[in-house]
């Protein structure tokens, strides 16, 4: 009784998350956020499930058993789709994406027959395995495998498209924390905690292990919902600069980019380009992105990241950074800011990361930013780092 009322508990707590998202109070993310939303409605559909095979109600509800399992092949592309949406700009769907869940309508197809009101008749594939009975055993391994596989298959492509976001922001954003989406890695290595104790359950069956599922669910789950309700939208410029963005980070991926400056342009772009940073000093503005710097130059986003490319071989993370990073070494030279503290020198220089400012100014002089510090008072070992034009 006691891990029913667990698996009861975390049923509930994951069908309020998937209402939260789909209601979406903080208007963020909409369309990433309905996918989880449908993620999470077929996980607690799961629990579910559980609960009624541990109550041994699974052959009395059938027909609600067979839809709990039929959601079960929906659950994983709806995770990635939700993930995929998450990290892209200008996510559309698009009609190749019906294929993600071509496995749930033939699981689908195959529990027809006993879902047909008034009939309850075997699924097909066992029909078929009783037609066949020398496929019989590749029918079953295959039904109890299939599942399995979903699942490792769309966690990974859900992972490794967070991985190549993380790398993305910084073709827009000069601090990319709040927008790196470390709330959803957080959330996607929860699921993989309860992925693991799923394949304990039905391949390992560590006895101490089993004990412990149960809270183990519960207590992944309100650790996934914490995360899950701390963002923040990702992309939140105006339409047009949303489309630019998507752009740019599809063409970093080709080594041949489309010409968007006349090559006698860029020059001039370049010089404007610095005036404006060293006379403004916008990049004090920890908030600084792509398309605000570019209407300061009165270019496209797309533009202005052509200039930054082609012109100073930059990112525009580095390229801003690598301004802060200067004013940073001068504050920690200037005896009137002596009584800060670094991460008192990180905002004044424009940062709003102490991680940011740290591996950003080591990667610049080669030093952290505390020997820097030491070496300026005593006036030794200091290099000159390069120059950010």
């Amino acid at each position: 009784m006691f891990t029913v009322i667990i698996l009861g508990l975390s049923a509930g707590s994951v069908f309020l998350l998937s209402f939260i998202c789909l209601v979406n109070p903080g208007k963020a993310n909409g369309i990433a956020n309905r996918w989880l939303s449908a993620f999470l409605f077929c996980f607690g559909l799961t629990l579910l499930a559980d609960i009624a095979y541990t109550l041994k109600l699974d052959t009395q509800y059938v027909r609600l058993t067979l839809l709990s399992e039929i959601t079960r092949f929906a659950m994983a592309p709806a995770l990635y789709l939700s993930v995929s949406y998450f990290t892209a700009a200008d996510r559309k769907f698009r009609k190749a994406d019906l294929w993600h869940f071509v496995p749930c309508l033939l699981f689908a197809i195959n529990c027809l027959p006993a879902l047909a009101p008034g009939f309850s008749g075997p699924l097909l594939l066992n029909r078929a395995a009783v037609s066949f009975p020398v496929m019989a055993p590749y029918i079953r391994n295959f039904m109890f495998l299939v599942i399995k596989l979903q699942v490792i298959i769309y966690w990974i492509g859900a992972y490794t498209r967070l991985i190549r976001h993380r790398k993305n922001v910084r073709l827009i954003y000069s601090s990319p924390a709040p927008v790196e989406l470390q709330w959803l890695k957080y959330f996607l290595l929860g699921l993989l905690f309860m992925v693991l104790l799923w394949f304990n359950e039905v391949f390992f069956h560590f006895a101490w292990m089993e004990s412990y599922s149960p809270l183990g669910y519960l207590t992944a789950i309100y650790f996934i919902s914490y995360f899950a309700l701390h963002q923040r939208e990702i992309y939140a410029f105006p339409a047009r600069a949303v489309e630019d963005i998507g752009e740019i980070i599809r063409e970093s991926n080709y080594k041949a980019r489309q010409e968007r400056v006349a090559a006698d342009k860029i020059e001039a772009l370049k010089t404007r380009l610095v005036l404006i940073m060293e006379t403004e000093k916008c990049f004090l503005d920890p908030e600084l992105g792509l398309p605000a710097l570019a209407e300061r130059m009165d270019l496209s986003s797309h533009e202005l990241s052509y200039v930054l490319n082609n012109g100073f071989g930059s990112t525009f993370f580095d390229f801003v950074n690598g301004y802060r990073v200067e004013q940073a070494k001068m504050l920690l030279q200037s005896d009137r800011h002596r009584h800060l503290s670094m991460i008192g020198i990180a905002y004044e220089a424009g940062f709003n990361s102490k991680t940011t400012f740290n591996t950003t100014f080591k990667k610049v002089t080669g030093l952290s930013p505390t020997a820097f510090k030491k070496a300026a008072a005593t006036g030794e070992g200091l290099q000159h780092s390069p120059s950010i034009t």
